[in-house]
């Protein structure tokens, strides 16, 4: 998969999210809204930790990262966009100007 991130680096693709992370077949194996949020997060922070660990800019490539959340009628459905964005800003403060 890095080679592949690292393709779309190298060519300044922009607007083409090579990697999706994605929470909806988390609740569609029945996780409630909390486990799904939790599961993509973790999902998505190892994508960046691997990446990292190639020697990537974390600028280069975060860009070209989308998340993709189930829907309901759950209050905790509301709040998961804006607890992932505030979540993934913490985690990697410091890394990104």
């Amino acid at each position: 998969m890095g080679d592949v991130q690292q393709y779309f680096i190298d060519k300044k693709v922009r607007n083409f999210y090579s990697v999706s992370i994605s929470g909806y077949h988390i609740a569609e194996a029945g996780a409630n809204p909390i486990s799904q949020l939790a599961f993509t997060l973790a999902n998505g922070f190892t994508y960046v930790e691997y990446y990292l660990s190639r020697g990537m800019d974390i600028n280069a490539f975060a860009p070209n990262l989308s998340f993709f959340f189930s829907n309901g009628m759950d209050p905790e459905y509301a709040v998961m966009g804006r607890v992932a964005r505030r979540r993934g800003a913490s985690e990697f403060a410091g890394q990104m100007p």
